[in-house]
């Protein structure tokens, strides 16, 4: 559904829930990401920062991410700003220092913004950008940075997630089988899995310069694996909510075939025998002088 409140014109198309759990599990997902990562600011773009720098972080969230870059370079050293479609997992009150606000990055950037900000991060958009709209993000995105401002985009590639045993013999079907028909039941969708690996030629296309990228194990510090494995099988289960409601609550995923796969799913998890294992991508990108 579309906002009403005069700045968002495209639809909301982010289907897992923006309630009190699951901001607990976007925060959750964060520490291990940031673990996994060993920062928040890449290094290439952290030494070209300039002081009083103007970031912005897009699909914030809970902000956790603006939040925690803001205590580690000082909150008056530079300007944070959170953006999301929604405003509903916003902080209720926000650090001093810190604003958010209602955005689409499908949507035309509004003129004051244009050429403004110094860095603009995302993490994990995949599941609110659709099939054939990365590249109108990205040139969105292009018209938000000043001349020479970076992009730190991230994602993770669960469409190609490894189920890895921890011991012989441990039973992973299940967990195998619920991704692979998630993927396909998302990509008949429109969901936009396969541009996670097209983003850094989706990113050039859109006129950045420069474009790299650092893979990262999601496993990288191996104490975090379960942890990481408990917030993932949380999404899928997220996700196959939202299928079973986009099909009016009706169709595979309201099936008892789909609750059984989920449950022996989860079991599998649960017994410690298992874990689940994705790459972590981070393309990075200046907008040319």
């Amino acid at each position: 559904m579309a906002h009403t409140n005069g700045t968002t014109k495209m639809p909301d198309t982010y289907g897992l829930t923006r309630d009190a759990k699951e901001s607990a599990r976007l925060n959750m997902q964060h520490a291990l990401w940031r673990e996994n990562l060993g920062f928040l600011l890449h290094p290439c773009v952290a030494a070209d920062l300039p002081d009083g720098a103007r970031i912005g972080d897009v699909g914030t969230g809970t902000g956790v991410w603006l939040i925690e870059l803001a205590e580690e370079c000082g909150r008056a050293k530079h300007s944070y700003e959170g953006f999301d479609i929604s405003s509903s997992q916003f902080p209720s009150q926000p650090p001093q220092g810190l604003a958010f606000s209602v955005l689409n990055v499908l949507d035309p950037v509004p003129q004051h913004m244009v050429a403004t900000f110094d860095v603009i991060h995302l993490r994990l958009l995949v599941l609110g950008l659709p099939k054939n709209t990365w590249e109108l993000a990205c040139r969105n995105l292009l018209q938000l940075l000043k001349p020479g401002g970076w992009l730190q985009w991230e994602e993770a590639d669960f469409g190609s997630m490894e189920i890895l045993q921890n011991e012989p013999s441990a039973s992973r079907e299940a967990s195998v089988n619920l991704i692979k028909n998630l993927v396909r039941h998302g990509l008949e969708r429109g969901q936009g899995w396969e541009e996670v690996l097209m983003l850094p030629s989706i990113a050039g296309a859109a006129g950045f310069a420069d474009v790299k990228t650092d893979v990262f194990g999601s496993d990288r510090v191996s104490s975090t694996r379960h942890e990481f494995s408990k917030v993932c099988m949380a999404a899928l289960s997220g996700i196959a909510e939202m299928h079973k409601k986009m099909d009016g609550g009706s169709g595979y995923w309201a099936s008892d075939e789909a609750a059984k796969l989920q449950e022996a799913a989860a079991q599998e998890l649960s017994s410690g025998k298992i874990y689940l294992r994705a790459n972590l991508s981070v393309v990075y990108a200046q907008r040319p002088h």
